[in-house]
C-alpha cells in the first residue's frame, strides 16, 4: 500500500474523530461549565478521549464470526423435521398432566 494511501486513511480517521467530538460537544454545550478557552479545550479533550476509549473497547470486542452462523431457515426446517418424527413415532401418546384439585 502506498504511503500516501495510509496517510489519507489516517487523516480521514482523524477527521472522523474530530467531527464526532465536535458533534457531541455541540449537543452537550449546555453542560459545559467553563468560562475560558482553556477550559473549553480541556472539555473537548475529555470528549475526544472518551470517544477514543470507546472505539478501542469496540475494536477489542468479539466480532461476528460468519463461520459460526447458521441459516435460520435451516434451523426451522431441522426443528420441524424433529417434531414430525416425534409425532409420527409409534408408541403411547403422552398423557395429559393431571393437576391436583
Amino acid at each position: 500500500m502506498p504511503s500516501w494511501t495510509r496517510s489519507c486513511r489516517r487523516s480521514s480517521i482523524r477527521r472522523t474523530w474530530c467531527r464526532q467530538t465536535l458533534l457531541e460537544a455541540h449537543r452537550d454545550l449546555a453542560q459545559f461549565r467553563g468560562t475560558t478557552s482553556g477550559e473549553l479545550a480541556a472539555w473537548l479533550r475529555c470528549i475526544l478521549a472518551r470517544n477514543l476509549a470507546n472505539a478501542a473497547r469496540d475494536l477489542g470486542r468479539d466480532k461476528r464470526d460468519v463461520h459460526r452462523e447458521q441459516s435460520l431457515q435451516a434451523l426451522v426446517e431441522a426443528s420441524s423435521a424433529r417434531l414430525e418424527a416425534w409425532l409420527a413415532a409409534e408408541g403411547p401418546s403422552p398423557q395429559p398432566v393431571r393437576r391436583p384439585p
